[in-house]
C-alpha cells in the first residue's frame, strides 16, 4: 500500500476537520493528509517522523546499510525483529501491559513496505 493509498483510506474515516497527530509512519500519513486535503487539517503534529528515513547527502537519517540490514532481518525473522522494535517503541499502560497489542499482528510485507 502506498502512502497515497493509506492517506485515502484514513481520509474516508476521518472527520471533516481535525487536529492531526502522527507517530513515525503515521506522521507521513498525517503530513500527506495536510498536503492533499489542507481544508480538513486544523493543525499538524508529527512525532518521530521523517519524510526520508535513509541518510543521503544533505539529509541526516539512518545509514543505508543499517536500514538494509533491518529490512533483511524483517525478511528473515519478522516476529523476532518486530518484537524487538515494538518492545523498544511500545507504550505501556500503568500495569505494564502493552498499550499497542495490534503491533504484534502486522505482517512482514506491511513493515517492509513502510521502509
Amino acid at each position: 500500500m502506498t502512502l497515497e493509498e493509506m492517506t485515502a483510506q484514513v481520509a474516508k474515516n476521518a472527520p471533516d476537520q481535525a487536529i492531526w497527530l502522527g507517530w513515525s509512519l503515521g506522521g507521513l500519513v498525517a503530513s500527506q493528509m495536510a498536503l492533499t486535503h489542507p481544508e480538513r487539517v486544523q493543525a499538524l503534529v508529527t512525532v518521530a517522523s521523517s519524510p526520508c528515513f535513509s541518510a543521503r547527502e544533505g539529509w541526516p537519517g539512518i545509514k543505508p546499510e543499517i536500514l538494509g540490514g533491518f529490512q533483511q532481518q524483517l525478511s528473515d525473522d519478522f516476529q523476532r525483529t518486530g518484537g524487538a522494535f515494538s518492545g523498544a517503541a511500545n507504550v505501556r499502560d500503568g500495569d505494564g501491559a502493552s498499550g499497542c497489542p495490534h503491533l504484534k499482528k502486522r505482517s512482514a510485507g506491511a513493515a517492509y513496505a513502510g521502509m
